[in-house]
């Protein structure tokens, strides 16, 4: 009897043959079987190989590379953007990747492979994460034949989505000034952040708790002091500062609100001695040992050579004390030494570094315990004499001191 070729429409007695008898392939391709009636032998002959020719492919994509999934990210309920290398396969195409994600190196607790299509950069989305957790992407590549590549795993990052800690910061904003173009020396206590660190400090400024209309949030660094130059402010008005830390992960703590600061109206003062005050109405009367009366200037004051008049206009630097010695710093400014405790408003005892502008240098603060009679400028260091006994951390009559930072040199 004839050889019957499997395919149409079977009776009952083939199809019972043909089930009755087993076989197994080892290799991949594509075949024809024929099966005897009589016999029931069958033949099955190799005609082709899968994929359209060539060998079988059996072989994993070559999958190799860096994983890059960042180190910090603020969210809990997806991942930063996930990226990696292309994958080949000299056989048959890349069909898919699959990433799978974990709290573990190569983990998949909290996400088992899941196929993100023929890309190579996804974020994944729909996640529930534990802020200040360590999670970890693994990777692999699908060839079109089904063989999975070796996983590749990124080094993970952090899911931090909370804000820095500001219960323990207290914000210290003094109480008067007397600049009108900078605000009094600010400073508080670090905030705390255990994910990623705090990376800056902000501050506003306005004429209200919590107003920020004179100075919008603005960065001044991981400090934990600073002073706010370049605004503008009125005589006889309080302003309020506000504080806020910001995280590595760029998470915004709460505000921290400072109680406010008063500017001082223009404050007169005589040339003498006063010896009587007598209101009447809305004027007062001063009688004693003075022939001027005028704007209280400080222990120091800039006078233009032609006008004669105080020549900065603000009292950006204005000295409270007594000024014994002068020198020019070679830039438009002065080192100034004598006998006194502030300069426009912010602590300085004995001596001080006005810049170019008429304001104070705020990194420069040997802060003395005594009194500066004398000065001089050699090279990048200042020499400073008179009676006190330390000085920058140092000590002695006569000191060397770092023109940047006012710190004593030992050794000079």
């Amino acid at each position: 009897m004839k050889n019957k070729k499997l395919g149409g429409i079977l009776d009952r007695r083939f199809v019972r043959a043909l089930v009755s008898k087993s076989f197994t392939l080892s290799i991949l391709g594509v075949f024809s079987l024929w099966l005897n009636a009589c016999t029931f032998e069958a033949t099955i002959t190799k005609i082709g190989n899968g994929g359209g020719g060539g060998s079988a492919d059996q072989t994993p994509p070559d999958f190799s590379g860096v994983v890059t999934d960042g180190s910090l990210h603020n969210s809990i309920t997806q991942s930063p953007l996930l990226s990696w290398p292309v994958a080949t396969d000299s056989a048959s195409a890349i069909s898919r990747y699959e990433v799978a994600l974990g709290t573990t190196s190569s983990g998949a607790d909290v996400l088992s492979w899941t196929s993100v299509g023929n890309v190579t950069s996804t974020t994944l989305t729909g996640l529930s994460l534990i802020s200040g957790q360590v999670y970890y992407v693994s990777v692999r590549a699908v060839d079109a034949a089904g063989n999975i590549s070796v996983p590749l795993v990124g080094d993970g990052w952090i899911a931090d989505a909370q804000g820095p800690d500001v219960s323990g910061v207290s914000l210290n904003d003094g109480t008067e000034n007397a600049p009108t173009t900078q605000s009094p020396l600010l400073s508080w206590n670090a905030a705390v952040d255990t994910a990623s660190g705090i990376s800056h400090y902000e501050l506003a400024l306005g004429t209200s708790s919590g107003g920020t209309e004179l100075q919008t949030w603005t960065s001044v660094g991981n400090v934990t002091s600073a002073t706010l130059s370049g605004v503008t402010l009125s005589r006889g008005t309080f302003y309020y500062v506000s504080l806020r830390a910001i995280d590595t992960a760029g998470n915004t703590s709460s505000v921290v609100l400072g109680d406010g600061f008063f500017v001082t109206p223009e404050l007169w003062t005589t040339n003498g001695t006063v010896l009587s005050i007598l209101r009447s109405g809305d004027n007062i009367y001063l009688g004693g040992n003075f022939t001027q009366v005028g704007p209280w200037s400080g222990g120091f004051a800039p006078v233009d050579t032609t006008t004669g008049a105080v020549s900065w206009g603000s009292q950006k630097a204005r000295v409270a004390g007594s000024v014994f010695i002068s020198i020019s710093d070679g830039a438009g400014g002065h080192y100034i030494g004598g006998s006194f405790t502030a300069v426009g408003g912010i602590a300085r005892n004995n001596v001080a570094h006005i810049l170019s502008d008429g304001s104070l240098d705020l990194n420069f603060n040997p802060n003395t315990d005594g009194e500066i009679d004398t000065m001089a400028l050699s090279g990048s260091n200042l020499y400073l004499g008179g009676a006190f006994t330390t000085v920058g951390g140092g000590s002695g009559y006569f000191a060397p001191i770092d023109l940047t930072t006012g710190d004593w040199l030992p050794g000079h």
